[in-house]
């Protein structure tokens, strides 16, 4: 096996740091959800918060919903805005819902009004 050079340990270490910051965004994301009880495993509920609209809220935070809408709207710019400019609209949904499809546990409630 050959020895990586500068450029290939530099664009991986890169990787790397973007990974990080996305699992951080993550954690973020679901930590807001949490103090708002929001379902955010709904790809709906995703698209009205994007909108704006708190009413998918359980619980009244408006300071943590309003930090949680800012984090989702920069997680779309970043992850899937890009994908949407590569593919068509149907193609990315179908990603998004296998995504989310992927992170439900089975045998357990995933979102709050979720299917067992």
């Amino acid at each position: 096996m050959s020895k990586p050079d500068s450029f290939e340990i530099r664009w991986w270490n890169r990787r790397d740091d973007e990974a990080d910051e996305d699992m951080a965004r993550l954690l973020t994301i679901t930590r807001l959800a949490a103090f708002c009880d929001v379902p955010t495993l709904d790809a709906r509920t995703i698209e009205r918060i994007l909108l704006n609209d708190a009413s998918v809220c359980g619980a009244r935070n408006a300071s943590a919903f309003a930090t949680l809408r800012g984090m989702l709207q920069q997680h779309h710019r970043k992850v899937r805005k890009p994908v949407f400019d590569r593919l068509n609209e149907a193609a990315t949904t179908l990603i998004v819902e296998a995504i989310v499809e992927g992170l439900r546990m089975p045998g357990t409630k995933a979102v709050r009004g979720g299917e067992a």
